[in-house]
């Protein structure tokens, strides 16, 4: 290679990787280390070699005692349960309750126009959640799809239970809590109180039906979401599940 100006500007890289062995009795400190001039000059990077030892290597967080029995704690046999006691389980008569006095309450506060509204019972409150989550079974680009009546598309089952006007109404003034008494100062989370109470309570009752095992593995699942929400991040690099 010939000595020009541009063999010089390449000289400390070229003598960092000589494997001669000239630059193998140097130690590994000189390569990672950067003189004084070199750092005043501002030189690219100043490597420093670390040495490590188990007093500064970072040790395993001790594991915490568990004392709970893990497991199903269900009374009955799970084999004897019917759907509608198992979705009991967890969906019990306080949240029903709940959501019947807040869903008649908000009607009233906002639909005293409404000729077409009347206040829902609680059977049809329960056939409306299971409505929902048999359409989320077999899901329709329109959600009024699902009382077609055309033969490639028709699901009769929505038309015996419930009509589609009725349907939409429930859906429209569905509520879980009592707008005009929260208060954002008060509230033990205000982000959450359109849903907070109810939350509360179904967490209750899947502590109370299962308990996990010591090691448990959670798992993030990214989710498209076009609304406004506080806690929302953007994640552009990462998969989103439509």
């Amino acid at each position: 290679m010939s000595s020009s100006t541009e063999d010089s500007e390449y000289e400390p890289s070229l003598r960092s990787l000589n494997t001669s062995d000239n630059s193998a009795s140097s130690s590994d400190n000189d390569y990672f280390s950067t003189s004084e001039e070199e750092e005043e000059e501002g030189e690219g990077r100043a490597w420093r070699s670390l040495e490590l030892s188990e007093e500064r290597m970072n040790t395993p967080p001790p594991r915490f005692p568990f004392t709970g029995n893990p497991g199903i704690k269900i009374d009955e046999n799970p084999a004897e349960l019917s759907p509608f006691e198992f979705f009991s389980l967890f969906i019990d008569k306080r949240i029903i309750d709940s959501v019947l006095v807040e869903t008649n309450r908000f009607a009233e506060q906002t639909g005293q126009d409404d000729s077409l509204w009347r206040p829902v019972t609680e059977a049809e409150l329960f056939v409306f959640f299971a409505m929902k989550m048999l359409g989320g079974i077999v899901k329709m680009p329109e959600e009024e799809m699902n009382w077609s009546h055309d033969e490639l598309l028709e699901r009769p089952i929505f038309r015996q239970l419930m009509t589609m006007k009725w349907y939409s109404k429930i859906k429209q003034y569905l509520h879980f809590v009592d707008n005009e008494t929260h208060d954002a100062e008060t509230h033990p989370n205000p982000k959450l109180y359109k849903i907070y109470d109810v939350f509360m309570t179904l967490c209750e009752n899947f502590g109370k039906c299962y308990t996990p095992r010591q090691d448990v593995c959670i798992d993030e699942s990214l989710m498209l979401f076009k609304g406004r929400l506080g806690w929302v991040q953007y994640i552009p690099l990462k998969i989103k599940n439509k």
